[in-house]
């Protein structure tokens, strides 16, 4: 059974006929342990999430949904941070999506064991950067911010 019974024209969920939109959310992580945490957090809030374990897979789950919020671990693997994700994924997009400017502009939040002030964040107009957390929050502090990114985003 389907519990998605609508999409909109924009891609948000509606859960089956309750006018609730649920917010899409890719957790990007190569801790497994760190991306299942911030998933059930998010999953709990009522979005829908998923996740992408390495480099490959977050580019390709970035380059073909249609997502609202990207909580984005700041290292990745074979040492590529997450401002050099998020431009390798608009250079694709620029390259072989049309209407760029029309789709839906993801908001992103890094977070990593480093202190904010060592994210060093490059612009990228395709996705709306909300800052850094801390993956020594509690878990309470993780719940709190992901309420404030979902009141932000309007979901």
């Amino acid at each position: 059974m389907n519990l998605y019974s609508h999409q909109s024209s924009k891609g948000d969920l509606n859960l089956a006929g309750s006018g609730i939109l649920q917010a899409k959310v890719l957790i990007v992580d190569d801790d497994i342990d760190s991306a299942l945490l911030v998933s059930s957090i998010f999953n709990n809030l009522g979005c829908y999430t998923d996740y992408a374990l390495n480099y490959i897979e977050a580019k390709s789950k970035i380059n073909d949904n249609d997502l609202d919020i990207i909580i984005l671990d700041w290292c990745l693997d074979s040492d590529i941070e997450a401002d050099q994700l998020l431009y390798n994924c608009l250079k694709f997009q620029k390259r072989f999506a049309s209407g760029l400017e029309e789709t839906k502009h993801p908001l992103v939040v890094t977070y990593s064991s480093l202190p904010a002030s060592n994210i060093h964040w490059i612009h990228n107009p395709r996705f709306e950067y909300k800052g850094h957390w801390d993956k020594s929050l509690t878990h309470e502090e993780l719940v709190q911010n992901g309420l404030d990114l979902l009141d932000y985003a309007g979901l």
